[in-house]
């Protein structure tokens, strides 16, 4: 719904309300809105979008908003610089990623723009491009009781925000991450802190870039930079931490590994593969992902 601004003329106000019908006979609601939105701009005097000149004007843009299950809702509105920015910076991300047999993307757009802004948000926290809080790089922190680590325990994970946290994505984020141990008394005293250990550590993950090239999910091209690394047997269950356990995997496909329930195996040439599960792929065939093929092996597999 479009309102004109206020301090028009009845002339301005006549002549747009003439316009918006003329528009309305020949364009759809969508291209309608943007319109009216072009003709509203064209009549105001004062600034009142998100961030404008107008201090009587209270906006809600950027309420992030607590449910009880845990979710957040985001409630906000951006400027037309602010609209752009941040469809360019999604756009490319939110592109659908056919699988290599041409299977569609079977993601609606909504869904492929939340992934995109996860995306987003995850590669600007890993490389270092937000400003350090109490000395420490932001990242997202998860207490966890040990017994609730290793699935036998009933108090849940939270975030630092006091969100309690699934288990399925308990078992994804943890899968490359960094591990401090906090011992606390009975009345939940800090006892002892350990030092923070990586369950990959730096040299590993160069021999996974060196190995897989990229995220390993079939017919994705996301490039190391873009990649988590994931235990295929988990490490809470006896999954160790070496090449021949681990594969790079951009975090849209981490997450549809952990909650479709992909099987990852090994090739005899030590490189990974996917198998689907039953409703994707009744045949269960494994799947490589030809885009961290080397060329003689895509050769090979073409014969």
């Amino acid at each position: 719904m479009c309102t004109l601004p206020t301090g028009i003329t009845p002339d301005q106000q006549a002549a747009a309300e003439q316009a918006l019908l003329r528009f309305a006979d020949q364009f759809d609601p969508h291209h309608l809105a943007k319109l009216a939105a072009r003709l509203r701009e064209t009549l105001t005097t004062i600034d009142t979008s998100p961030g404008g000149h107008n201090p009587h004007t209270d906006s809600h843009t950027g309420e992030l908003t607590d449910t009880p299950t845990g979710a957040t809702l985001i409630h906000g509105e951006l400027d037309a610089e602010g609209a752009a920015l941040l469809r360019t910076a999604l756009d490319s991300l939110a592109a659908p990623h056919p699988a290599t047999d041409a299977t569609p993307d079977r993601r609606t757009p909504t869904r492929r723009r939340a992934d995109a802004l996860l995306d987003l948000i995850t590669r600007a926290l890993g490389a270092a491009a937000i400003p350090t809080g109490g000395g420490a790089r932001p990242h997202l922190t998860v207490t966890i009781d040990w017994n609730t680590l290793l699935a036998n325990g009933t108090i849940p994970a939270l975030t630092s925000c006091g969100l309690p946290l699934p288990h399925s994505v308990l078992t994804r984020l943890s899968c490359d991450a960094e591990v401090s141990r906090i011992i606390l008394s009975p009345a939940g005293m800090p006892l002892d802190v350990g030092r923070s250990t990586r369950t990959v550590p730096a040299h590993l993950r160069r021999a996974l870039v060196a190995r897989d090239r990229g995220c390993t999910f079939p017919g994705c091209d996301r490039p190391p930079s873009w990649c988590e690394c994931h235990h295929c047997v988990h490490w809470t269950h006896n999954g160790v931490t070496a090449l021949h356990n681990l594969v790079l995997i951009c975090g849209q496909h981490h997450r549809q590994v952990h909650h479709d329930g992909w099987t990852i195996t090994f090739t005899d040439d030590g490189h990974p593969a996917y198998i689907p599960p039953w409703r994707i792929d009744p045949h269960q065939e494994p799947r490589r992902n030809p885009y961290t093929q080397h060329p003689t092996d895509l050769l090979t597999s073409a014969i």
